[in-house]
């Protein structure tokens, strides 16, 4: 009897609502980026992890700005000091 109820809840509600639809959404995500963070490999020398990083990370000039521009970097330069 309850699961007669139950169905003819959810056909009167047009089916699953929103929220479980995005709960399940977010439980499939969240399992799919589990599983590629755990098929990451794990460093062979972690004596050179530190240098491997430097050669990877964003170059940074004598000023020690990096070469991706900024969002606000306009408004800085619009303005010359006197």
């Amino acid at each position: 009897m309850l699961r007669e109820q139950a169905q003819q809840s959810r056909a009167a509600s047009g089916g699953m609502s929103k929220s479980r639809v995005e709960a399940f959404s977010d439980g499939v995500f969240g399992f799919a980026i589990t599983l590629l963070v755990v098929t990451i490999a794990e460093p062979s020398n972690y004596a050179r992890l530190a240098h491997q990083l430097a050669e990877r990370w964003p170059a940074a000039d004598e000023t020690g700005h990096s070469e991706a521009p900024r969002e606000d970097a306009d408004d800085k330069t619009a303005e010359a000091p006197a």
